[in-house]
C-alpha cells in the first residue's frame, strides 16, 4: 500500500495510504488521490501495479496539463519508484512504499568465485544502489515587481529609464462555487468559462462538486483598454448580468469599481465583485460658482436716442407738420385736387368745372371702346 504526500511550495496539503491495482489522481471526487484544484484534469493519470513485486508505474489519462516524473515529462508508462516526485501545475505528489512491500524479482545472485590469492571467508562488497535522481525542490513563482525597476537603454551609462507595473484591479468572487478567490485584472481580455485550458478564470462545478454544464464553454470575458474595464458575454445560454441587468451577447458593458458581474447559472450562480486599484470612481467636481460682478462694473443702459418724425417737404407746398392757415390749407386742397388725374369725374370739384384735358380723355376712351366692339363683332 504506498503512500501518496501532496505539498505545493514545500508547504504539506494532505497525505494519503492507497490501495488497490489501480490508483486514480486527479480533481474529480471518486479519485483516491485527490487535487481539489480546478486546473487538474479530472482524472489526470493512474498507478497501475505493474508486478507481484509492489511497484506501481504511472499511465496518463489525460495530457492536459502535462506533468512530469522526477523532473521528465510523461507521455507513456513510466516506472514510479520509491521516493519519486510527481509534478503538475505547481504541485508535488511524492510516492513511497511501505517497508516490506517491495520484493525483489530479481534472482538472487549466484555466489562469485574468490580470485586466486583471497581468502574464501572475505566478505564481498555490498551490491551498489542504483543512483535515483534528486528529488525536485518545489517550484517558487517568482515576486511580483511592485517598485520601480531601472532599465539600462542602449545610450550612455547615465541615461535611466523608471518603468512603473501599475496595478490596474481584480475580481473577487463573493459568491458561488468559487467564493473567496481573487483574480488580478490584466490588460487585454480575460477569459471566463466551464472550459479547461480555454479560460483564465474556469467555473466548472457547482458547490456540491458535480460539473455545471449550464456555464457555457466560454461564458465570458473581461476587457480592460487604459482605465476602463468592459464586460462581454461571449453568447452564453444563461447569460452574464451587471449589478442586476442583462449584458447583450456580443456586446461590451463598461463597469466601475464595486459593480458586480453574475455569471448566471442554473444551479448556482458566481459573483464577482470588480475592485480597482483606485478604488471607487471619484465624484466630479462641482463647478465654480460666479460671483457676480461688483456695482461699480455693471453696465449702464444708453439712453434711448429720440427719433424725430419724418419731415415731410414738397416744393411750394410749405411743411406738413407745421400749423399753416385755414385759409392757405384750403386753397392748397382745391389745387392739388384739380391737378390730380386720378381723382373720379363725377367728384365734386370744388371750382364748379371740368378741365379740358378730362374731356379729351373721356372722347379718347369711348373711341377705343367702340372700335374694340366692331373688332369683335367682325
Amino acid at each position: 500500500m504506498p503512500k501518496f504526500t501532496i505539498t505545493r511550495d514545500g508547504k504539506p496539503i494532505s497525505q494519503v495510504d492507497a490501495h488497490g491495482d489501480r490508483i486514480e489522481l486527479g480533481s474529480a471526487r471518486t479519485c483516491q488521490v485527490l487535487i481539489d484544484d480546478l486546473l487538474i484534469s479530472l482524472k489526470q493519470a493512474a498507478f497501475v501495479r505493474a508486478s507481484a513485486d509492489g511497484l506501481y508505474r504511472v499511465e496518463p489519462v489525460s495530457r492536459v496539463p502535462a506533468f512530469t516524473l522526477n523532473g521528465v515529462v510523461v507521455d507513456g508508462s513510466m516506472e514510479a519508484p520509491d521516493g519519486a516526485l510527481l509534478g503538475i501545475e505547481g504541485y508535488q505528489v511524492k510516492i513511497e512504499y511501505l517497508p516490506g512491500e517491495i520484493a525483489s524479482s530479481a534472482p538472487p545472485p549466484k555466489p562469485i568465485a574468490p580470485p586466486v590469492g583471497m581468502p574464501a571467508e572475505s566478505p564481498l562488497p555490498p551490491p551498489l544502489e542504483p543512483d535515483l535522481p534528486p528529488p525536485l525542490e518545489p517550484s517558487i513563482p517568482p515576486p511580483v515587481v511592485t517598485s520601480p525597476v531601472s532599465v539600462h537603454g542602449p545610450g550612455p551609462a547615465d541615461m535611466d529609464r523608471t518603468v512603473f507595473i501599475r496595478r490596474i484591479g481584480k475580481l473577487v468572487a463573493t459568491a458561488g462555487p468559487l467564493k473567496g478567490q481573487h483574480w488580478d485584472l490584466k490588460s487585454g481580455e480575460t477569459r471566463i468559462g466551464r472550459e479547461l485550458g480555454q479560460n483564465d478564470i474556469v467555473i466548472r462545478f457547482d458547490a456540491q462538486g458535480n460539473v455545471d454544464n449550464s456555464i457555457s464553454r466560454r461564458h465570458a470575458s473581461i476587457h480592460v483598454a487604459g482605465d476602463r474595464v468592459y464586460v462581454e458575454d461571449a453568447g452564453s445560454a444563461a447569460g452574464t448580468y451587471v449589478n442586476g441587468n442583462a449584458v447583450p451577447a456580443r456586446q461590451r458593458v463598461e463597469v466601475k469599481a464595486n459593480d458586480s458581474v453574475e455569471i448566471r447559472s442554473s444551479r448556482e450562480s458566481t459573483l464577482l465583485r470588480v475592485e480597482l486599484s483606485g478604488g471607487s470612481a471619484p465624484a466630479p467636481a462641482a463647478p465654480p460658482i460666479q460671483q457676480p460682478p461688483a456695482a461699480a462694473e455693471i453696465p449702464r443702459p444708453m439712453a434711448p436716442t429720440p427719433v424725430s418724425a419724418p419731415r415731410h417737404e414738397a416744393p411750394g407746398l410749405g411743411d406738413y407738420g407745421a400749423e399753416e392757415p385755414p385759409v392757405q390749407r384750403r386753397r392748397r386742397r382745391e389745387s392739388s385736387a384739380a391737378d390730380n388725374p386720378f381723382v373720379p369725374l363725377d367728384a365734386p370739384r370744388r371750382s364748379g368745372t371740368i378741365p379740358k384735358w378730362g374731356w379729351i380723355a373721356t372722347g379718347v376712351g369711348i373711341l377705343l371702346i367702340v372700335i374694340i366692339v366692331l373688332l369683335i363683332a367682325l
